[in-house]
């Protein structure tokens, strides 16, 4: 089912962008420690897309190298392309899963709302094993699943609703910006997207130093937790 952008989803995805923007001062923070003790910081970005590292400033460059890891679909989905200051390295991966990294390989690892899409909480739980492992520090976040708008899909309530009844809306309905073909398609959107609470996300993350991201100074709409297995870690608020 394809959607045409209406007025209030294109507001949607400016605050969106805006929030983004907010959130990565404290990914920024993290990578000007680290270049506080050495020349130049690597990164692994699981899940991500090149072109989101345009946030970084440009007095970075030629200090920090980025990598970007997914799976070969995504990568060609969005087609990523090198930032004019920051070379992107793209490869194929799975984050849940990365023998092809020692401990420590990366000064970062980064993760921006994909742990709710590794299909179950076991895995999540490899995921967050793993990104604990690989990277000296990691900044992981994730919205939060008591938020009362679906920022999957830029729609209200329609993450609370019981599997059954949220497989049924998607095939039948137009729900937000969700894009799907049918029954098919909803059943693979419904195995993908799994969001966590404080509770869970706090125990798959113990010992990182966690923050909320708040909404008109109330509502929590995601979580971030930076942290390190390999050392002290900066509270960067």
């Amino acid at each position: 089912m394809n959607n045409t952008e209406t007025p209030d989803l294109g507001r949607m995805k400016a605050l969106q962008e805006r929030f983004r923007r907010a959130r990565f001062k404290r990914v920024e923070a993290l990578i000007r420690h680290v270049l506080a003790s050495k020349d130049t910081c690597s990164i692994l970005d699981v899940g991500g897309r090149g072109d989101y590292w345009k946030l970084l400033p440009v007095d970075l460059a030629g200090k920090v190298s980025i990598t970007v890891m997914n799976y070969s679909d995504e990568l060609e989905i969005y087609d990523l392309q090198s930032h004019q200051y920051f070379a992107v390295k793209n490869v194929v991966g799975n984050a849940c899963s990365m023998p092809e990294f020692e401990n420590g390989s990366f000064d970062v690892i980064h993760s921006n709302s994909v742990i709710e899409h590794v299909r179950s909480y076991q895995n999540m739980m490899q995921f967050a094993e793993e990104t604990k492992r690989v990277g000296k520090y990691y900044y992981i976040q994730t919205p939060n699943y008591f938020f009362p708008i679906d920022p999957h899909y830029s729609f209200p309530f329609i993450h609370w609703l019981p599997d059954n009844l949220k497989i049924r809306a998607l095939s039948t309905f137009r729900v937000g910006t969700a894009i799907t073909g049918g029954f098919t398609d909803a059943l693979a959107e419904v195995d993908n997207c799994r969001m966590l609470g404080s509770w869970l996300f706090r125990r798959l993350y113990a010992d990182g130093k966690h923050y909320k991201e708040r909404f008109l100074g109330i509502f929590t709409k995601s979580f971030i937790v930076v942290g390190s297995e390999y050392g002290e870690c900066p509270i960067l608020e």
